[in-house]
């Protein structure tokens, strides 16, 4: 699996959304604010500079955010973590079946 990157992502975009995934697989669906996730052990940066990142990663289809200052991975970031979302161009790399192929995560409300 090779992820696709885009110039704008730096690696701790990778570690937040590895973060969103392993919630997810072991508790289903994961919600975090930036303030948790700088607590995180594998995230070793600062609160604002997390918050940041998590405007960057929903500005780029990503990350959702979902009230107030929460946030959730769309299947974009998961299918970006499975080496089948080119972040740069913001399309899927493999055919979707639920046909999906931009960055705003159809199916997904805002």
């Amino acid at each position: 699996m090779v992820r696709q990157s885009a110039d704008w992502q730096v690696l701790l975009d990778d570690r937040i959304l590895e973060v969103f995934q392993e919630e997810e697989e072991s508790e289903g669906e994961a919600f975090f604010t930036p303030t948790e996730l700088a607590k995180h052990p594998r995230i070793n940066y600062s609160r604002q500079y997390v918050s940041e990142r998590f405007r960057k990663l929903a500005d780029h289809g990503l990350l959702q955010q979902i009230s107030g200052n929460s946030y959730r991975m769309t299947e974009a970031g998961r299918a970006y973590l499975r080496g089948e979302y080119d972040a740069e161009t913001g399309t899927y790399t493999k055919d979707m079946s639920n046909g999906e192929n931009d960055i705003t995560g159809a199916g997904e409300t805002v």
